[in-house]
């Protein structure tokens, strides 16, 4: 990020000169944005030392915390807290939304989970082109797996909504492209 940065400025404001000038800033802005990842790890390690206790209420609350600022990791583990019912009533949809935006986040965990709920219609309206594009995403994003799911799917569909599933996977991917590995 601080390269990202430092390049920007050199770039903007050329020959070395800005960046001589705006260096300090920098450092600073860098130290600050930085700085709450640390805060973000310890109140993530909350919520799962109050899940393994049991306290679902503290856990609930600090993943939710997190995962509305952006946390991957805290929109996953609501995910699963939600499609498995574990300290919330089991709610699909809440499950798919939370996995919805880790997935544009690039998290390979959550495509593969959007397949299930999507093939078997929890939550959601079955849908297996929607099945098909994420165990897709989910291959494609390095899970061994899906594509054993994804292929499972195609004798149930036709050969346009396999092309279609296979299209949005790839406009899905591409709009996400810097995210994925």
């Amino acid at each position: 990020m601080l390269c990202l940065c430092v390049y920007w400025v050199d770039h903007n404001l050329g020959n070395g000169v800005g960046m001589q000038k705006a260096l300090p800033l920098l450092v600073a802005v860098f130290t600050v944005l930085a700085w709450p990842g640390t805060v973000v790890a310890q109140d993530f390690q909350k919520g799962v030392e109050a899940f393994q206790a049991g306290d679902h209420v503290t856990t609930l609350r600090e993943y939710r915390e997190l995962a509305e600022k952006g946390d991957v990791d805290a929109q996953v583990a609501l995910g699963v807290m939600y499609e498995e019912g574990k300290g919330v009533s089991q709610d699909y949809a809440e499950a798919a939304k939370w996995y919805r935006l880790a997935a544009r986040q690039g998290d390979t965990r959550a495509p593969f989970s959007l397949g299930m709920i999507y093939e078997f219609g929890k939550g959601v309206a079955q849908d297996l082109i929607s099945a098909h594009m994420w165990f897709n995403i989910a291959a494609a994003s390095g899970d061994s797996g899906a594509d054993g799911d994804r292929d499972s799917l195609e004798p149930e569909m036709t050969t346009a909504d396999i092309a279609r599933a296979e299209m949005l996977a790839r406009e899905w991917m591409h709009v996400y492209a810097l995210m994925l590995p």
